[in-house]
């Protein structure tokens, strides 16, 4: 991926990898980004760092074989409010870590189909529809 640094106006960024290992980490230094979808781009172990994204509204990491690991970086956006988060098709079976997320996110996590039920039952409780499984 080029050096994505000289676009200061940047707000949204696209990347379909068709199951493709990407590597994504030039994302990292777009503050303006209000969109981001990394989605089929085997970030397993890659995931960028997004810390540095307070802007973003859509984070969209759909089929991307995440883990639990891997989806404690998005913790770097809890103070993000308005944000959008789809992690569907993911390898996730515990996704607690993401109650200390905004309680206004809205997260999906479809076929995630191992995601255990008590993460669906307290995640169900701070964001009540706002997440789906």
């Amino acid at each position: 991926m080029p050096d994505l640094s000289k676009f200061k106006n940047l707000t949204q960024i696209y990347i379909y990898g068709e199951g493709r290992t990407r590597d994504c980490s030039a994302i990292s230094n777009v503050e303006s980004l209000v969109g981001l979808e990394l989605s089929s781009v085997n970030l397993t172990g890659n995931m960028p760092n997004i810390s540095k994204l307070k802007n973003l509204k859509t984070l969209n990491l759909r089929g991307n074989y995440l883990n639990n690991e891997d989806i404690k970086k998005i913790l770097d956006l809890k103070e993000n409010t308005n944000l959008t988060i789809n992690l569907t098709k993911n390898s996730i079976t515990d996704a607690t870590v993401l109650l200390a997320l905004n309680p206004n996110t809205k997260i999906n996590l479809s076929e995630n189909v191992n995601l255990s039920q008590d993460s669906k039952n307290k995640l169900k409780v701070r964001f009540g529809n706002n997440v789906t499984f």
